[in-house]
């Protein structure tokens, strides 16, 4: 009875998955390499700043620079 048992297509399909579950494993831990560090870093620049802090300091260097040119065109 045990003649009849095709050990060799029984290893082939043990060893097919094993090399399946590898590549999963490789591409799980590549993806989260990726994604948490890069996350991390975006949500910390987010939490850094507001667009009200960025568009205040915008209006003061545009009001600073429209000031510099109206003095230096009266001054000619």
């Amino acid at each position: 009875m045990l003649g009849n048992v095709n050990t060799s297509s029984a290893l082939s399909a043990f060893e097919k998955m094993e090399e399946k579950v590898l590549a999963m494993e490789s591409q799980a831990e590549a993806l989260s390499q990726l994604t948490t560090d890069d996350l991390e870093g975006k949500f910390a620049l987010l939490e850094s700043s507001s667009a009200d802090d960025d568009l205040a300091n915008l209006k003061k260097e545009l009001a600073g620079k429209s000031l510099v040119c109206s003095h230096i065109f009266f001054l000619d």
